[in-house]
């Protein structure tokens, strides 16, 4: 009785203490041995999440083509050997150009969804394809960097939340160009040059202005030795896709240079500010400044003063910035840091030469965003900034996951950050689809 009691009081801790160790070493040792299988796992596991939120986001909607559906259709028209699309009386910033309509946007993803068409037709769901194309670039964010808080906040807490759940021609050009130019980026880091050469040419085929973010890619290519075959084989499949691009607009519009933005079926805000200005000018820089970096949410009873005085070529009215509640997103844009709180830990990423370098592609790729005549139109928090993504994700992949950082910062801005997204979310999901 005596040595039992002891046992009870000594003996059972003991050997609930060291069972405790043993089983957590056995863990350890198991995730350090099959290290490639728990992130193969991990992987199929974000896949898998992803697709059932972007889906259940979208109710009973995400068997129905979206608000703007054009590359479903413009898909159907490269399959039939033809540039423009057919009428469906559906507008939404399509152009004209002798009595035919094309789509404005760049056509990587309407090459992309050929094969969908070929077997579906052009009735199948773009929306559809918007969330499966969303959960594969989430699965691919983590398999490349191994975080799960950047996984989370990536699939979630970033506009990448609303290009997967809502479709659209605006989302989708950058959805595509965020998988592409992620991929790109991790072949540059291997050494893979023409693998990163035709990624990022592909992404350049759905968002131009990440031409601008090749050098990054030259450097990681390049740092450890100058290699001219890599460089030529990194920069001819970029150069080809610029000149596809070219021939893409002289088909349409008889010059190379020419997206067909000044015969643009828009918003007449946006029209208007092209054909005063053009479509990028020093106008638009303060606009796009402060909608990027500063703007808050819309609160009742406010006029967003700054917004109409530095925003005024887009207006004609103050009511078209004034909120239906007490406080809303605001339509025009909002501060990356304020929709996106976790973006504030870019800040800790420190000034090593790496990082310096990844930085100025950051710049490079967002300075004609700042002097394009658009905002990003309705959108929540500032859509352009997802151009970025390969550096931004590469730049937190270094911050999420230090030792020294507070136990409890990562998790409060990411939750933080996916709470107002999903606030977000609700608010475009009435506009764009209900």
């Amino acid at each position: 009785m005596v040595i039992t009691d002891r046992y009870e009081q000594c003996g059972a801790p003991l050997v609930s203490r060291y069972s405790s160790l043993i089983t957590k070493n056995m863990i350890r040792t198991f995730i350090t041995r099959h290290s490639s299988l728990v992130t193969a796992l991990e992987v199929l596991f974000f896949f898998a999440f992803a697709l059932l939120v972007y889906g259940w986001l979208n109710g009973d909607k995400w068997l129905q083509q979206s608000l703007a559906p054009h590359y479903i259709h413009l898909a159907d028209s490269f399959l039939a050997g033809r540039l423009d699309i057919a009428d469906t009386g559906n507008y939404f910033d399509l152009t004209t150009a002798d009595d035919q309509l094309f789509v404005t946007s760049p056509p990587m993803p309407g090459i992309v969804m050929m094969p969908i068409v070929a077997v579906f037709t052009n009735t199948f769901s773009d929306t559809l394809f918007s969330v499966v194309w969303g959960a594969v670039t989430v699965a691919a964010v983590h398999a490349l960097y191994r975080k799960r808080w950047l996984t989370v906040l990536f699939a979630f807490g970033t506009p990448f939340l609303y290009f997967s759940g809502l479709g659209t021609v605006w989302f989708q050009a950058q959805a595509v160009a965020v998988l592409f130019s992620i991929l790109a980026v991790a072949a540059a880091q291997k050494e893979r040059p023409t693998v990163a050469g035709l990624l990022w040419g592909m992404a350049i085929l759905s968002r131009p202005t990440l031409l601008f973010g090749a050098p990054v890619l030259l450097y990681f290519l390049l740092k450890k030795r100058r290699d001219w075959q890599a460089f030529f084989l990194f920069c001819i499949p970029i150069g080809l896709s610029l000149i596809g691009l070219m021939a893409y607009n002289v088909g349409r519009f008889g010059s190379p240079f020419d997206f067909g933005y000044e015969s643009m079926l828009g918003a007449d805000n946006l029209v208007r500010a092209i054909k005063n200005y053009g479509t990028f000018h020093p106008r638009f820089l303060a606009c796009n400044l402060y909608m990027s970096l500063l703007a808050p949410p819309v609160v009742a009873n406010d006029g967003a003063a700054v917004v109409l005085q530095a925003c005024s070529y887009l207006f004609d009215q103050p009511e078209l910035v004034l909120p239906t509640a007490a406080v809303q997103p605001n339509p025009v844009g909002m501060s990356i840091f304020l929709a996106t709180p976790a973006f504030l830990l870019l800040f800790l990423t420190g000034r090593g030469h790496d990082n310096v370098i990844v930085w100025a592609g950051i710049l490079a790729i967002m300075l004609p965003n700042w002097f394009l005549h658009n905002t990003g139109s309705l959108q929540f928090g500032y859509r352009y900034w997802m151009d970025a993504a390969p550096f931004w994700l590469l730049l937190l992949s270094r911050v999420i996951g230090r030792k020294n950082n507070p136990v409890w910062l990562v998790p409060l801005l990411v939750i933080a950050s996916i709470a107002l997204h999903f606030w977000g979310y609700d608010w475009l999901y009435g506009i764009f689809v209900e």
